[in-house]
């Protein structure tokens, strides 16, 4: 038994429609990405450890922890 031709035109139809859906919700992911990534620059987030909440729009800076007396981020020599 198989479908009608009509139906498997509209099966495939609909698929298509699916898929091209899917590819415009990527498309739109992208578009959010490379805002976010152009607002980074703009207000020179790129060089710091911060994070834009796309949501709120809060940014949050973290502070890198301060590296330990004497070893002023150095990495610890190989055998030690």
């Amino acid at each position: 038994m198989h479908l009608k031709p009509r139906d498997l035109y509209r099966l495939r139809a609909a698929h298509l429609h699916a898929q091209r859906t899917w590819l415009r919700a990527q498309m739109a992911q992208h578009q959010v990405q490379e805002l976010a990534l152009e607002l980074e620059q703009r207000y020179s987030l790129l060089a710091q450890s911060a994070s834009l909440n796309i949501q709120t729009g809060e940014i949050t800076i973290t502070q890198p922890e301060p590296a330990a007396p004497g070893q002023a981020g150095l990495a610890p020599k190989r055998g030690e």
